[in-house]
């Protein structure tokens, strides 16, 4: 079926008795890419994250992890894989260091590279200073942290990230969105991540897949998929008073919003931008402020997911 691919949906259909929640998904994992699988609640992203762990068996289709079914395979998969989950589930009475620890006996580690994997990943998510407080004096920032800790902590294949910036503070977003990228580069680590923080999503994804309803509506390249609806336009807000200037000047397929004081010009590039801002200065037109608007992820989200399936 695969030969050189991290993960391989095909064709996978997945019921809840009677509600279908995955209708038939394909799609593949590169080694070494950031992978954002995105859609609205009940979509099916928890389904498709339970079955690539052996946890749930499809219903149709076929799935590989590493070249092999994992529900048959999950004892020689399980030590390449990094889990962490929307609700971190941490053992409140030990420290941060003696959670690990516990990791790293189930993962075989010896004392010494035990030792050697827990302080470079308390190190790498910033913990390295509260390695002997109780998790339970954490804040929720602190416990994604050492969550993302323990992912990392086997030196993983593959990294699965359910909802990992749901709810934390700005100094732990900051951290995650340096960190995978450099976990992805430096060790060729392959991340699969679900979140409903798309901007997040776009800045560290390579490849993007939108779902609803358990059907996948998009899949490219992160670039690709933003420049699908490639209309850029600039907003050029205005000192009021100009109505009839502006009215007789702006280009066609433009617009003028007089009770905003706003001019909405389409633009192609980067040239026909300066163009047009020049042409308006040279008319004596008196401009507040210039803002232009390139289609992002969110825009092409929700002109897939809002529309009736």
């Amino acid at each position: 079926m695969m030969t050189d691919k991290i993960v391989q949906f095909s064709e996978v259909k997945y019921r809840y008795g009677p509600i279908t929640a995955l209708r038939g998904i394909s799609f593949s994992l590169e080694a070494g890419e950031i992978f954002g699988f995105i859609g609205p609640n009940g979509c099916g992203k928890t389904t498709t994250i339970r079955i690539m762990l052996g946890l749930y068996r499809p219903y149709n289709g076929s799935v590989e992890v590493f070249n092999k079914n994992p529900l048959l395979n999950l004892s020689q998969i399980g030590p390449k894989i990094g889990m962490m989950l929307e609700q971190p589930g941490l053992f409140s009475f030990l420290t941060a260091k003696e959670y690990l620890n516990v990791y790293s006996g189930i993962y075989r580690m010896c004392s010494a590279v035990s030792k050697l994997h827990i302080d470079e990943a308390l190190s790498v998510v910033g913990l390295e200073n509260y390695q002997d407080r109780r998790t339970n004096t954490f804040s929720k920032g602190m416990k994604q942290r050492l969550s993302l800790a323990r992912c990392l902590l086997n030196h993983p294949e593959l990294i699965i990230l359910d909802e990992p910036f749901d709810g934390i503070d700005a100094e732990t977003r900051r951290k995650i969105l340096q960190l995978l990228p450099m976990v992805s580069r430096t060790r060729g680590t392959t991340v699969f991540i679900t979140s409903h923080n798309l901007r997040e999503i776009e800045l560290i994804c390579d490849r993007i897949a939108i779902v609803k309803n358990g059907s996948i509506l998009a899949l490219d390249r992160r670039e690709t998929l933003c420049n699908q609806d490639s209309k850029r336009f600039v907003l050029i807000e205005v000192e009021p008073g100009q109505n009839d200037m502006i009215s007789n000047m702006i280009p066609p397929g433009s617009e003028f919003n007089d009770s905003q004081n706003l001019i909405r010009i389409e633009i192609a590039d980067d040239e026909s931008r300066n163009v047009e801002i020049k042409r308006i200065l040279d008319k004596g037109i008196r401009i507040k402020s210039i803002n232009e608007h390139k289609t992002s992820l969110e825009d092409i989200y929700f002109s897939m997911t809002d529309k009736d399936q």
